[in-house]
C-alpha cells in the first residue's frame, strides 16, 4: 500500500517537472515533442518505469550531442541519477 502511494508522488513529480518544461521557452522544440510523449504515458497511466526508460531514451540522444537546454539536461540527470526511482527492492537489476 505505501509503495504505490510512494510511485503516485513520483508519478505526479515527473508529470509537474514535465508541465514546467513544456511552458519554458528555452525547451527546444525535440525536447517539447519528447516531453509531450511522456506526459501523455503518464496521463494514461502507462507503466512508470517504462515511462521513464523511454524519456531517458529519447532524450539520451540529445545529450549525447550537448543539445539538451539547461532545463531539460537537470530533467535528464535526475532520471539517470534515480531520482524518479523507487527506492525499494524490486529484483535484480541489471547494468
Amino acid at each position: 500500500m505505501f509503495g504505490r502511494k510512494k510511485k503516485i508522488k513520483q508519478e505526479e513529480k515527473l508529470l509537474n517537472d514535465i508541465n514546467i518544461l513544456l511552458k519554458d521557452s528555452t525547451v527546444s522544440e525535440k525536447e517539447r515533442q519528447i516531453l509531450k510523449v511522456a506526459k501523455e504515458q503518464i496521463e494514461h497511466k502507462k507503466y512508470f518505469a517504462r515511462v521513464l526508460a523511454d524519456l531517458e531514451g529519447n532524450l539520451r540522444p540529445l545529450a549525447i550531442k550537448s543539445e539538451l537546454t539547461k532545463n531539460v539536461a537537470k530533467l535528464y540527470s535526475s532520471i539517470i541519477n534515480e531520482t524518479y526511482e523507487d527506492s525499494g527492492w524490486s529484483g535484480i537489476r541489471f547494468f
